[in-house]
């Protein structure tokens, strides 16, 4: 459940208002070129949306057996990509950390979802039940806690440092819910089989 919490967490940190503001501070309008800044976060959106579906078919299409390699990855690179949206300058990086950072999402909420329904089934019906509905409002109070945490962030006279903040602690939690999650699958591997 704190995995889901962190991971949350990490995701309200890339969200449209953040974005929308790293936008306008980092992409100079002789850089946007043709684009506006609002053109930008829906194309940025809508690759993200068709990255996130052709990450999904690819690894629906596989079995998620490597969950421990798939977890590292996926976590590096969510974490990689907050970081990045700091540095980007121009719509084509932009575009191209939107890209990295949905596709290492939509991998991260994949090896997720394996590692629970692999735990859920070594638990009673009514267990399960209970521990399903845990992660979802584990998820919920992430998500909460990430858009009321980022407001007063936002307000500060400093964006340059409040956007710092906002991408470096989303950026934590994303490595702080995946070592959660490793956690849970290496105590899985060392446990004797049921």
């Amino acid at each position: 459940m704190a995995s889901r919490f962190f991971q949350s967490l990490s995701f309200v940190s890339a969200s449209t208002t953040v974005m929308l503001c790293l936008i306008k501070m980092h992409i100079a309008p002789p850089a946007l070129g043709p684009w506006t800044a609002v053109g930008l976060l829906a194309a940025a959106s809508t690759l993200g949306h068709v990255t996130g579906l052709a990450t999904n078919l690819v690894l629906g299409r596989r079995r998620v057996v490597h969950c421990l390699r798939l977890l590292t990855l996926s976590c590096a690179a969510s974490a990689a990509s907050l970081l990045c949206f700091a540095v980007a300058g121009t719509p084509g990086q932009y575009l191209a950390v939107a890209l990295v950072s949905r596709a290492a999402r939509s991998v991260n909420k994949v090896t997720s979802e394996v590692v629970v329904l692999r735990e859920a089934k070594r638990l009673g019906k009514a267990e399960r039940a209970a521990g399903l509905m845990a992660r979802r409002a584990a998820f919920k109070a992430g998500q909460l806690v990430g858009k009321y945490g980022i407001v007063p962030l936002l307000a500060l006279q400093d964006q340059e440092f409040a956007l710092w903040l906002i991408l470096t602690s989303g950026a934590a939690a994303a490595v702080l819910g995946g070592m959660l999650q490793m956690y849970v699958v290496q105590q899985r591997q060392m446990a004797p089989a049921l």
